[in-house]
């Protein structure tokens, strides 16, 4: 009597180290639902990513702007050019512009930042299509001037709006539209 007592507890054990098929579908399934959410956010990673370093561009333009205005005591202009699509530093022009007034652009290597052909960039107040070049003004005290921009990538909305209190530059995240 013993002896079957162990033989039909062993034969229990022995039946239980595989798993039913409805443990197996129960599991797949998991793993294809958690791999579903992930590939769905994947897409979107580089978009923000992306967007992300084209706002910091020019964040880390206007800080350098400021910090030339700041060092040499004289107003520096950020000048944005719609058909080129790109910020350049420029000397700030403070007379009356003439014909014959032309703009000396501050060539160096930190100087120029071109927006990324697949972000959608606009301004405030100013109409891309008509419009010339766009000044942004650091001046020595450390405040900046100009209107606010925003970027948009996929989804993804990001401003940048300068403060009328301090003159510093402030980044915001927008919702999509």
């Amino acid at each position: 009597m013993e002896n079957s007592l162990q033989f039909t507890v062993y034969r229990k054990i022995m039946r239980r180290q595989y798993f039913t098929i409805a443990e197996l579908v129960a599991v797949v399934a998991i793993i294809l639902i958690v791999s579903g959410l992930v590939v769905g956010q994947i897409g979107r990673v580089p978009a923000f990513a992306s967007l992300e370093r084209s706002v910091s561009e020019v964040e880390r333009l206007f800080s350098y702007a400021s910090y030339l205005a700041v060092t040499r005591g004289k107003t520096v202009a950020i000048v944005y050019s719609p058909g080129k699509r790109e910020f350049r530093l420029a000397e700030a022009v403070t007379e009356e512009k003439t014909e014959d007034t032309a703009r000396k652009y501050l060539n160096d290597q930190y100087g120029t930042m071109r927006i990324n052909p697949g972000i959608d960039f606009e301004m405030e107040n100013v109409d891309e299509q008509t419009a010339n070049d766009t000044e942004f003004l650091c001046f020595p005290d450390g405040s900046t001037s100009g209107p606010p921009m925003k970027f948009t990538l996929k989804k993804h909305t990001m401003k940048i709006r300068i403060s009328p209190l301090t003159g510093t530059v402030i980044r915001e995240e927008a919702p999509g539209e």
